[in-house]
């Protein structure tokens, strides 16, 4: 059982001798086959002198075997540097790595588009981004903040109960607070919780011996 991959020529795909494609240089065949080991689904053709690559069962599994592993501990590596992830167990930062999937962006391509539902979280393993902000009723774009090696953004996509924040409220020191206690002078501590006075000396506890052993 082997893959297939075109170089020269073209080939004819059929199945139950009805012609269904031709393939030309750059295609794969044989990929359903030689992942799941089954029949092939299809029968291919040669419709012009040509010539191919193969690729054994065995030898592509092993490929990506080790593709795979490598990959998982080059994630696992990158994850240990971010300091979210830093002083989790080893076990969970494997587990995190293989649900991990590469994006690659272009210089001033928009990643995140304010307004837009997320659903992802993005670590950045390489570039920069910019982080900017639009305000109520303005088409004007304000800069934030750079992002480099190791930030990360777009956390809030994994905490629905943020849904309908006001974030740009907190951004600018708008957001109203959530208590407003009274304050009669500079000096006024009403709204702190009252302690006995402080007779002089250490507390009891303090002169008991307790960190002699440290």
């Amino acid at each position: 059982m082997e893959i297939l991959i075109v170089s020269e020529g073209c080939v004819e795909v059929s199945r139950e001798d009805k012609f269904l494609s031709t393939l030309t240089p750059g295609k794969v065949l044989g990929e359903l086959a030689i992942l799941y080991n089954c029949q092939r689904t299809a029968t291919i053709k040669a419709a012009t002198d040509c010539k191919l690559w193969a690729i054994e069962r065995q030898c592509f599994q092993t490929i990506m075997m080790r593709t795979g592993l490598i990959r998982q501990a080059e994630y696992t590596d990158f994850l240990k540097s971010v300091p979210i992830f830093k002083d989790l167990p080893e076990e969970t930062l494997i587990k995190i790595s293989d649900v991990l999937e590469e994006c690659y962006y272009a210089n001033g391509d928009y990643i995140i588009r304010q307004g837009n539902r997320g659903d992802t979280f993005f670590i950045i393993s390489k570039g920069k981004v910019n982080v900017t902000m639009k305000k109520k009723d303005s088409a004007e774009e304000k800069y934030i903040r750079t992002l480099n090696k190791g930030d990360f953004f777009g956390e809030k996509a994994l905490h629905g109960w943020f849904d309908g924040f006001n974030w740009e409220g907190l951004v600018n020191r708008t957001l109203p607070p959530p208590i407003m206690p009274k304050i009669r002078s500079v000096t006024d501590s009403s709204n702190f919780d009252p302690y006995p006075p402080d007779e002089g000396g250490l507390p009891p506890d303090d002169m008991s011996g307790w960190d002699s052993n440290f």
